[in-house]
């Protein structure tokens, strides 16, 4: 017999990526709200490799959501813009304009 069938320690490809001095990278980031691409982009590492360290650390990443701003400036730069259309054109103009449209917005209730 030539020898065993169990596989030596320490055999095979060494780990190059999921050390665990990026893990410990990639958590920290995750709870800095930093993306999955950033976080591989910064490490110089695939995002694949990102989401396995994440998957590991039982965590899970988001996406960032744009949203519209609402805060006053924004509101009272809306009205000031709604109150000159509202100075230039009549209510016939507007009614003229989106009365044809409006079979797409409104609902039928007859139906």
């Amino acid at each position: 017999m030539t020898g065993s069938t169990e596989r030596k320690s320490g055999s095979g490809r060494p780990k190059t990526v999921c050390t665990q001095e990026n893990i410990d990278y990639v958590e920290e980031a995750l709870c800095s709200h930093k993306s999955q691409r950033q976080i591989a982009k910064d490490l110089g590492v695939s995002r694949t490799s990102v989401r396995n360290m994440t998957k590991q650390l039982g965590l899970k990443s988001y996406k960032r959501i744009k949203v519209s701003r609402r805060d006053a400036k924004v509101k009272q730069k809306r009205k000031t813009r709604f109150k000159k259309l509202d100075d230039k054109y009549s209510t016939k103009d507007v009614e003229k304009w989106f009365l044809p449209m409006r079979k797409l917005f409104v609902r039928d209730s007859s139906k």
